[in-house]
């Protein structure tokens, strides 16, 4: 028996490495990728979701609510505004009942603004819906 095994020592596998590389690059890159667009895309979540929570919060606690509805939504725009989505185009939705309101904001994102590494094309749509108790103990018109 040889000290290297039964067949000899092995030659001519150094090649294999570097074809390893060019397969496992791409992948690990996609992988990276999805993991960067699923955390945007959480955290463009949130940011809409607390846009719909202003824009209830700033009717259930007005003296009119159904006159408040303008300035919910100025509230939830900037507070959009501040977070981390960009919206290409938004709609706002107030259902005011008799005892709450329901706030829903649809927020049209562009892909690529999530991945920030591949330029993807395609929109996605963002919902954030947020439900307030209207406030009986302040005094209504």
């Amino acid at each position: 028996m040889t000290p290297h095994g039964l067949l000899g020592p092995r030659e001519g596998d150094g090649g294999f490495s570097a074809l390893e590389v060019v397969i496992l690059v791409p992948v690990i890159c996609a992988l990276f990728g999805l993991i960067i667009f699923g955390g945007r895309r959480q955290a463009a979540l949130n940011d809409v979701g607390a846009a719909a929570q202003t824009g209830a919060r700033t009717i259930s606690v007005a003296r009119d609510p159904e006159a408040a509805v303008v300035t919910a939504q100025a509230d939830a725009a900037a507070t959009l505004d501040l977070g981390s989505v960009r919206c290409a185009s938004w709609h706002f939705v107030a259902a005011i009942g008799p005892d709450d309101v329901t706030v829903t904001i649809d927020c049209h994102v562009q892909v690529a603004d999530l991945t920030t590494l591949l330029p993807v094309p395609g929109n996605v749509t963002l919902t954030g819906t947020a439900t307030e108790v209207l406030d009986t103990f302040r005094e209504r018109p």
